[in-house]
């Protein structure tokens, strides 16, 4: 595809995105974004794409905000998305997402924050955003979210900060109870981030 014919395709999306289109417009402009993303470059989208998809993670129509996030989930898998994504102010909307009454929702925003939380300045921002104790919270919810919940803590940990936070008798044994589910992923998961929560390097 000529690289001007992509240019032209992401401007209109971005413009459907963030027009007074109704959801379904936007949904589907997300769809194509979202195509484009896993196929290139977030960075080649231009400067205006992950703040405009940022702008949707509060949208009041549920798809659109699960579009936005899952969007987000494939923005976040290079270097450059997980930048982009902390600067466009996406975390805090993320983690508020992990609330969300569509598990959909929850699921993408916490995969998208895993990824965020490679980065150092990932970490800080979704500690900033209140995201331990949310991230607790999800350890409740169904199994693929659980999962990338303790992902994501495994990650935070790194940060002694986020270990001190978190550790306690209840989270402690909480995690320590998920080493033990009848989900395999989900259990090593919960192995990974028990060792890291507990780890005094």
């Amino acid at each position: 595809m000529p690289k001007d014919y992509k240019s032209s395709i992401t401007a209109f999306c971005i413009k459907q995105c963030g027009s007074d289109e109704e959801a379904k417009a936007k949904r589907g402009a997300l769809e194509v974004l979202r195509t484009m993303t896993k196929k290139q470059n977030v960075g080649s989208l231009g400067d205006s794409c992950v703040p405009t998809v940022t702008s949707l993670l509060d949208f009041k129509d549920a798809e659109v905000r699960m579009s936005a996030c899952e969007t987000l989930q494939y923005v976040t898998v290079t270097p450059i998305g997980k930048e982009l994504c902390i600067k466009s102010g996406a975390v805090p909307k993320l983690t508020s997402n992990l609330e969300h009454t569509n598990k959909k929702v929850r699921l993408f925003a916490a995969a998208a924050l895993m990824q965020i939380a490679l980065l150092t300045a990932g970490k800080q921002a979704i500690i900033d955003a209140g995201g331990l104790s949310i991230l607790t919270k999800a350890l409740n919810d169904e199994d693929a979210i659980k999962n990338y919940a303790l992902q994501c803590l495994t990650n935070l940990f790194s940060n002694p900060h986020a270990r001190m936070a978190v550790r306690g008798a209840e989270n402690n044994e909480k995690i320590e109870e998920l080493t033990k589910h009848k989900d395999a992923i989900v259990a090593e998961s919960a192995k990974s981030c028990l060792a890291k929560l507990l780890w005094d390097p």
